[in-house]
């Protein structure tokens, strides 16, 4: 029928846009596959080792691949707006990982060891389903901002365990300034936002 060929064809022109998006990335490392209706991360993706920044946004994704470990030249990835309700463990081998934006979803956890994660420095978790963060991330040292907006009622690790960050539009915690750190956000209604910045080297 015609419907069948045109979505034949549709799904046949997102295969060669995916595969160009990586073919770029080959050239520069960046591979944007933003909004390509992916419903699961494909092998070539995982398979891409000279990949530094890898964008997933704005598709249906329900679970990253254990095979995004490999990608050990990683230091950008974004999985915002898709269907994930947990991180693989193999996310923590992305030694190399600097920004991680996983606003957007359904995560209900965070892997335990990302305090292993060294070079963190960006982590992005509003509009999710947590409830708690793992006390690990005080070993974070250069982490300097962490988003949690917008999710459910969020106990969080002792001040003193977080390290020189910034508290921000919080009961729980005061506020205070540091020079190595922007922005802590952990107030979990929609005006934190507003006291959200990023990362700006």
């Amino acid at each position: 029928s015609l419907n069948s060929a045109a979505e034949m064809t549709a799904g046949c022109l997102l295969n060669v846009i995916r595969r160009l998006a990586l073919s770029q990335a080959s050239n520069d490392g960046v591979a944007n596959l933003s909004r390509m209706s992916l419903v699961d991360v494909p092998q070539m993706v995982t398979d891409a080792q000279f990949v530094k920044e890898l964008d997933l946004s704005h598709n249906s994704v329900d679970m990253l691949p254990i095979d995004i470990g490999n990608m050990a030249s990683l230091r950008l990835l974004r999985v915002r707006n898709n269907l994930l309700r947990s991180l693989p463990e193999s996310l923590l081998q992305l030694h190399m990982l600097e920004h991680l934006d996983c606003r957007c979803n359904g995560l209900t956890k965070l892997p335990y060891g990302m305090g292993r994660m060294l070079n963190l420095r960006t982590l992005l978790l509003g509009s999710n389903r947590l409830r708690f963060l793992p006390f690990d991330l005080g070993y974070l040292t250069r982490l300097s901002t962490l988003q949690i907006c917008l999710n459910d009622s969020i106990s969080f690790p002792p001040q003193h365990l977080i390290g020189p960050l910034c508290f921000l539009g919080s009961n729980n915690a005061p506020a205070q300034e540091s020079e190595e750190a922007l922005a802590f956000t952990v107030a979990n209604d929609i005006f934190s936002d507003m006291l959200f910045r990023e990362v700006r080297e």
